[in-house]
């Protein structure tokens, strides 16, 4: 357990330590994939999850939805941020 915990922490560094622009590009591609394989996909949410077929689709289009709010949306979300007035010292 602990090896998979290392993993998944040294991948969120990779992760973190790309250039905001590649991974709006990951994100959108993520989405291309999720919708182009949405059959596929929602098959398998169905055997895994016993979902009905619109929860899986449902399933899809959430995560479609997500990556491309945060792809669009990432380079303003991670920007640096002044505090707000009453808390600058």
């Amino acid at each position: 357990m602990r090896a998979t915990f290392k993993l998944a922490r040294d991948a969120q560094r990779t992760w973190a330590a790309k250039p905001v622009r590649e991974r709006q590009r990951v994100l959108a591609r993520l989405v291309d994939l999720v919708l182009e394989r949405q059959d596929e996909a929602m098959d398998l949410v169905q055997v895994e999850a016993g979902k009905s077929r619109i929860d899986a689709f449902d399933e899809i289009l959430a995560t479609s939805l997500v990556a491309t709010y945060y792809g669009k949306n990432s380079a303003r979300i991670l920007a640096p941020k002044k505090p707000p007035a009453c808390c600058r010292c």
